[in-house]
C-alpha cells in the first residue's frame, strides 16, 4: 500500500477542546484534501465549492423543481460531498465536543463553530495555555526529545493565542523551566549511561 493511502487511511487524535485544536485544525484540513472534500468545507479561494444555487432568466432563484437534470446532478454532488466533509469531521471530534455540532448540516458551519469555541484566543484561553505550558513535566524516563517537541507546540499554541514571553516573569518562568528541564534530563541520561557515576550515587 502507497505512503499516500497509508496517510489518507491514518488515524488522527480526535478533537478534545482548546488543549489539541491547533494540531487537530492543521491535521483536518489535510484529512479533508486527501479525501478531496477541502473545497466545500474550508477551502476559501477559487477551489471554494458552496452549495449551487440555480436562477431563472429573471434572476430569481430556481424552485427544486424546476432544476434541469443537470442541475439535480450538481446539487445532489454537492449534498454527498457536504454529508461526507461533515461526518468525517464530527468523527473526528471527542463526544463532548460533538455535541456542539451535530445539529449544524453544513460542513463548513461545523469547522467554523469549532474555530469559535477552541480557536485560541483571548484572556481567558492564554492564562489556560500558560498553566499547561508551565506545568509541564517529563515523565521519569520519559522521551527527551518527544517532551521538548509537545513543549514547543504548547508554546505556538500559546503564542497564537497571543501570548507573550517578553521580558516579565512569565519570560523568567519559561526560561527557568527550560533550563531545569534540560539539566534533569541530561543529568538523568548521563547516570543511565556512565556506570562509575551510578556506582557513586550509590554510595552516597
Amino acid at each position: 500500500m502507497s505512503s499516500l493511502t497509508d496517510y489518507k487511511n491514518a488515524q488522527i487524535e480526535k478533537l478534545k477542546g482548546i488543549q489539541n485544536w491547533t494540531t487537530w485544525r492543521q491535521q483536518i484540513e489535510t484529512k479533508l484534501l486527501f479525501h478531496d472534500l477541502w473545497d466545500v468545507a474550508g477551502a476559501t479561494d477559487i477551489f471554494r465549492l458552496d452549495r449551487p444555487l440555480f436562477k431563472n432568466k429573471d434572476g430569481e432563484e430556481k424552485e427544486p423543481a424546476a432544476w434541469s437534470s443537470k442541475e439535480k446532478s450538481e446539487m445532489k454532488a454537492w449534498h454527498t460531498k457536504n454529508a461526507r466533509a461533515a461526518a468525517l469531521i464530527t468523527d473526528l471530534c471527542e463526544p463532548e465536543v460533538r455535541v456542539h455540532i451535530t445539529d449544524i448540516s453544513d460542513c463548513r458551519e461545523r469547522l467554523k463553530k469549532l474555530k469559535t469555541l477552541y480557536q485560541p484566543s483571548g484572556r481567558s484561553v492564554r492564562s489556560v495555555l500558560s498553566r499547561q505550558l508551565f506545568g509541564m513535566r517529563m515523565k521519569e524516563n520519559g522521551d527527551l526529545e518527544k517532551h521538548f517537541n509537545d513543549m514547543r507546540t504548547k508554546y505556538r499554541e500559546y503564542l497564537e493565542a497571543g501570548g507573550s514571553l517578553g521580558e516579565g516573569e512569565e519570560a523568567r518562568r519559561w526560561r527557568s523551566r527550560w533550563i531545569i528541564s534540560t539539566d534533569n534530563s541530561a543529568h538523568d541520561s548521563s547516570t543511565e549511561t556512565n556506570p562509575s557515576r551510578q556506582r557513586n550515587l550509590r554510595r552516597k
